[in-house]
C-alpha cells in the first residue's frame, strides 16, 4: 500500500501564559442559571499574569501510526490543537477549620516581603507546589497528582524555613510571611493551577498559613462537582479527572520534512558510517528515489514530482517508463529519458489506484493508436559532442510505417500473458498536492515536548570501527529528529480512521453496487446496523427511509448535491422553475434550478409559491449518487436502495476523546479533517469548562437538527445535557480558544444516551507512552543506522551536566558516557 504522507499540520512558535480566571460552575435548568459564589479575585482576565510557567515537562508519550496502523498517517497544512476546563453545578466551599494563630504562623514575626502576582510562578514556594523533584512529597508535580495533606505540610516547612524569595529566615523567625499567604491565595485562586489541591487537605491548607475559607475562592472547591460529572461520563475515579493542563503545548520545534529529497545531504553521513561498517550505501540514494517508484515495482523514495497524470506520466512520477516500453534494454534501464518527452501510458485504474507495472513478471507497454491499433516504438538515443549518451526517447509508428505523434499514443500495461490491466484509458489522475511527512513532523514537535529533547549545539562527531566522522550540527539534527517516532513506545489511539472506502448499495433492479456514494454522509438512526469501526449498515425502511441528496444547477452553471438530511424545506416558484432551498443550520438559502425529480404534491401553497417541508412524518426523497470509478458517476432513486454498508465520517465519542485527553495529560496529536484528506498536528488542551443543562428548555446550541454516534439527538424524560468546551492557549494572547465543542446526553441514572460533537471533531488521535527506545529500526529511511542516534545526541550536547540531568529522563543506555568522545583537538 503506497505511503501517503502529508504537509505538517503544526503552530510554531507558541508560548503559555496562565490566565486568572476564577470560573463558575453552573447548572441550568428551565431556563435559568445559578452562578457560585464569586471569590477575592476578579473574574475577568486581570492585567496581572502569572508568567509562563518553567518548561520542566513531564513523562511523555510517543507514536508511530505508520507502523501500528493499516494505512499511513497523512496530511494537509492546517490549524491548531485543543485545552480543558470544565464548568458544573455550583457548590458550597467546604467545611474548614477555623485558622488558629501561633507563634509559627505569626506574619508580625516575618520579614517584611512583597508578592508581586506576575511572578508567580518564578517563586521558590510556587516552584515546591508544581515542580518539585521529590515524587513522594505530596505535591502536584505538574498536574500529575494533587496536593495531599502531606504535600500542605511540605509548603508549610518551606515557608516558614524560608522568605519568599528562597532565602533562608533569620534565625528565630520560622513564620510564615504576608508576602507567602497572598502567594498560596493566587494559587488557589487560579484556574491552570488551583484544581490541584484534595479538598481534605484545603483546612489543612487555611490553617496553618492563616487564611480565612471565606476570603479565598478556591478554585478545587469549585472544580468538585464539575470534575464528579465528568468522572461520571468518562467513566473514571473523580481523583483521576484533571481539568487543567497549564504546562501542555508546544515547548520545541522540529525538522520540517517534506517529499522534495532535501533529506539526501544528511543520509551522505548514514552512507559514510555504513561504509566504515563494511555495508552498502543507499540512504542518500533512497531519498531521490521518487515517491511513485512502488508503481513499477521499485523501492519508494521521498522525492515528489507532482500529482501523477496519466498524460504526462514521465515528468509527473519521476520514473523511468523506458524499462517498460524496452524490457531488458540496458541502454534504456541506465539513461535518463529526454527532458520533455511525455506519450500518455493506461497507468491508473478506478479511484485513481496504480495498476501496479512489474518488469520482473513480464509486464510490458504496448504502445497504441486512439484508434486502439497497436503501434511499434524505436528507441532514438540522444548523445553528447563526444559521442556519449545522454539520454533517451522513442518514436511510434503504425502499420503503415507512418510516425504517430507521442501525445497520440496510449501506452497500455500488459501482462506477459496480453491482458491489458488498466482500463484502456488515459485521462487519471492522483492527487498528490497533500502527500508529505504530517505524521513525523507532529511526532517530532509532540515528543520533543513532551521529553524535552535537547537540540544539539556543535557539530557532532562519532566514531565506528576506529573511524570518527564529522556531522555538521544541522544534518545531525535532522537525523535525530527525522526518527523520533520510530523510537516511540506504545502507541494510544482513540477513534477510527476514515479510508473513503467504497460503499456496498443493495439496489432494487440493479443488484449489489460498490462505488462511492457522493452528496450525503452516513449517519446512525433506529435503521442502523453498527458492524465495527466507524462502519455501518444503514436500512431503507417505511419509518427511517434513505433520503438521497437533490443536485441544484445554480444561475451561473454550477452544480451542487444537498444532503436531504439537512434539508428543511424546498420552495418552487411555478412560473419560473426555480426553487429555493433552505438547509439546516446555514445562514443562507440556495437557490437554482433542480435537477433531480422530486415530487411536489404534498406541498403548500404560500404567496403562489409551492413548499414543501421536510419532516420525519413526510420526507422528502430525492437520489443516491455514486461514484463507480473510473470517471462513471450513477444515480439511483432513493426509494430502490435498500441499504448501504460503508463508513461514517463522523464517529467520534466526545467521552473517549475527553479520556484520551486526560492519559496524555493535554498534550496529544489528531487528524483534524474527518474526510479521507489527513491534516496530523500536535494539540493539546489547558482547561475543560462544562454546563449542566437540566429541565425541559432546549439549551441555544441544540436549536436546529443537532447529531450524535447515536444519531439525532432528543430529549427525554428526566434527562441532562452537559455541554463540554476544550480550550487551549495559543500564543497570541492571554486568553483561551476553544479547539472544540461537544455534548453528553445523560439519562435519569447518569448514563449516556447520545453524545457527539458541535465543533471541532477529530478523524482519529494519537500519542504514545514511552520510554524512548534508541535501537528502533528507522520506518523513515531503512539504511538509517540505529545506533547513530544516540552518538550524535550524546556528542552533539556540548554540556556533560545537561547529559547526565536527561539520562535517565531520556532512556539512556546505563553505558552511554562510553560512546562520548574526547574533545577534538584544537586545528593547527
Amino acid at each position: 500500500m503506497v505511503l501517503r504522507p502529508v504537509l505538517p499540520f503544526l503552530r510554531s512558535g507558541v508560548t503559555r501564559t496562565p490566565v486568572v480566571d476564577s470560573p463558575r460552575l453552573t447548572v441550568v435548568s428551565g431556563g435559568s442559571t445559578t452562578p457560585a459564589p464569586s471569590g477575592s479575585l476578579p473574574r475577568a482576565n486581570t492585567t496581572e499574569q502569572p508568567a509562563t510557567p518553567p518548561a520542566n515537562g513531564f513523562a511523555g508519550w510517543i507514536s508511530n501510526l505508520y507502523r501500528t496502523h493499516r494505512r499511513p498517517v497523512m496530511g494537509v497544512m492546517a490549524g491548531l490543537a485543543a485545552v480543558p476546563a470544565m464548568t458544573s453545578m455550583a457548590v458550597a466551599q467546604p467545611n474548614t477549620v477555623a485558622p488558629t494563630t501561633t507563634p509559627e504562623t505569626n506574619t508580625d514575626t516575618a520579614v517584611a516581603e512583597t508578592f508581586d502576582h506576575a511572578r508567580l510562578t518564578d517563586y521558590p514556594l510556587f516552584k515546591l507546589f508544581w515542580n518539585s523533584s521529590n515524587p513522594a512529597d505530596g505535591t502536584a508535580h505538574e498536574g500529575l497528582d494533587e496536593v495531599t495533606l502531606d504535600g500542605v505540610a511540605a509548603l508549610v516547612n518551606y515557608a516558614r524555613a524560608h522568605n519568599l524569595d528562597g532565602t533562608p529566615s533569620p534565625a528565630g523567625a520560622r513564620a510564615i510571611s504576608a508576602a507567602e499567604r497572598d502567594l498560596i491565595k493566587a494559587v488557589l485562586e487560579n484556574r491552570d493551577y488551583g484544581s490541584f489541591f484534595e479538598l481534605d487537605a484545603l483546612p489543612k491548607l487555611y490553617q496553618d498559613f492563616g487564611m480565612e475559607a471565606n476570603t479565598v475562592h478556591a478554585v478545587a472547591s469549585d472544580l468538585a462537582a464539575a470534575r464528579a460529572t465528568l468522572a461520571r461520563i468518562l467513566g473514571m475515579n473523580t481523583s483521576e479527572v484533571k481539568l487543567s493542563f497549564p504546562d501542555a503545548g508546544p515547548k520545541k520545534e522540529t525538522t520540517y520534512l517534506s517529499m522534495d529529497g532535501k533529506m539526501a545531504e544528511p543520509m551522505r553521513y548514514v552512507d559514510l558510517y555504513r561504509e566504515a561498517k563494511g555495508l552498502s550505501k543507499g540512504a542518500e540514494a533512497f531519498e531521490k528515489n521518487p515517491v511513485l517508484a512502488y508503481m513499477m515495482g521499485g523501492e519508494a523514495g521521498h522525492t515528489k514530482h507532482g500529482s501523477f497524470s496519466e498524460r504526462s506520466p514521465f515528468s509527473t512520477s519521476g520514473l523511468n517508463w523506458g524499462k517498460l516500453l524496452f524490457p531488458g534494454d540496458a541502454e534504456i534501464s541506465e539513461l535518463p529519458v529526454k527532458k520533455g518527452f511525455e506519450f500518455p501510458i493506461d497507468a491508473l485504474k478506478g479511484f485513481a489506484n496504480p495498476v501496479g507495472a512489474y518488469a520482473y513478471q513480464g509486464d510490458r507497454i504496448v504502445p497504441h493508436d486512439k484508434d486502439g491499433n497497436q503501434l511499434t516504438a524505436e528507441k532514438v538515443i540522444q548523445r553528447d559532442a563526444s559521442g556519449t549518451a545522454v539520454s533517451w526517447s522513442a518514436t511510434f509508428k503504425n502499420a503503415s510505417g507512418e510516425e504517430v505523434k507521442a501525445e497520440d499514443v496510449i501506452g497500455l500495461i500488459k501482462t506477459s500473458s496480453g491482458m491489458t490491466k488498466g482500463d484502456g484509458k488515459v485521462d487519471g489522475s492522483m492527487n498528490m498536492g497533500w502527500w508529505g511527512f504530517c505524521d513525523r513532523n507532529t511526532a517530532g514537535k509532540l515528543y520533543k515536548s513532551m521529553f524535552e529533547i535537547p537540540n544539539v549545539d556543535r557539530d557532532v562527531r562519532i566514531e565506528v570501527n576506529g573511524q570518527i566522522i564529522t556531522i555538521p550540527k544541522d544534518d545531525a539534527q535532522k537525523l535525530l529528529d527525522v526518527d523520533l517516532s520510530d523510537m516511540a513506545g506504545r502507541t494510544r489511539f482513540v477513534g477510527n480512521r476514515f479510508n473513503d472506502e467504497p460503499a456496498q448499495l443493495l439496489i432494487s433492479g440493479h443488484g449489489n453496487v460498490t462505488g462511492k456514494i457522493q452528496g450525503m454522509v452516513l449517519r446512525v438512526d433506529a435503521n442502523t446496523i453498527k458492524s465495527g469501526g466507524d462502519n455501518i449498515t444503514v436500512k431503507n425502511t417505511d419509518s427511517h427511509p434513505i433520503r438521497g441528496s437533490i443536485e441544484l444547477e445554480t444561475s451561473y452553471g454550477g452544480k451542487s448535491l444537498i444532503d436531504l438530511q439537512d434539508v428543511v424545506s424546498i420552495t418552487k416558484d411555478p412560473a419560473t422553475g426555480t426553487v429555493e432551498v433552505v438547509v439546516d443550520g446555514s445562514s443562507y438559502n440556495q437557490s437554482g434550478k433542480l435537477l433531480t425529480d422530486i415530487s411536489f404534491a404534498g406541498a403548500e401553497t404560500v404567496d403562489g409559491k409551492l413548499v414543501l417541508k421536510n419532516s420525519d412524518a413526510h420526507p422528502i426523497l430525492g437520489d443516491v449518487h455514486v461514484n463507480l470509478g473510473g470517471g462513471v458517476t450513477k444515480s439511483y432513486k432513493a426509494s430502490s436502495v435498500r441499504s448501504i454498508s460503508g463508513e461514517m465520517e463522523h464517529e467520534m465519542k466526545i467521552s473517549e476523546y475527553l479520556k484520551f485527553i486526560e492519559s496524555n495529560h493535554g498534550m496529544y496529536a489528531t487528524d483534524n479533517a474527518t474526510g479521507v484528506i489527513v491534516s496530523n498536528g500536535m494539540r493539546w488542551l489547558n482547561r475543560v469548562d462544562a454546563t449542566v443543562h437540566e429541565g425541559t428548555d432546549n439549551p441555544e446550541w441544540m436549536k436546529g437538527k443537532v447529531f450524535g454516534v447515536e444519531g439525532q439527538l432528543k430529549r427525554e424524560a428526566g434527562d441532562k445535557l452537559v455541554h463540554i468546551d476544550g480550550l487551549y492557549k495559543s500564543g497570541y494572547g492571554t486568553g483561551m480558544n476553544s479547539a472544540f465543542k461537544g455534548w453528553v446526553q445523560l439519562d435519569s441514572n447518569d448514563k449516556i444516551i447520545n453524545e457527539g460533537f458541535l465543533s471541532g471533531e477529530p478523524d482519529f488521535g494519537w500519542a504514545a507512552s514511552g520510554p524512548l527506545d534508541w535501537n528502533a529500526r528507522s520506518s523513515f529511511n531503512p539504511h538509517m543506522q540505529p545506533e547513530m542516534r544516540l552518538k550524535m545526541l550524546i556528542n552533539g550536547v556540548s554540556d556533560m551536566a545537561e547529559l547526565e540531568s536527561m539520562a535517565s529522563r531520556l532512556n539512556f543506555p546505563s553505558n552511554w558516557r562510553d560512546l562520548r568522545l574526547p574533545e577534538a583537538p584544537p586545528a593547527e
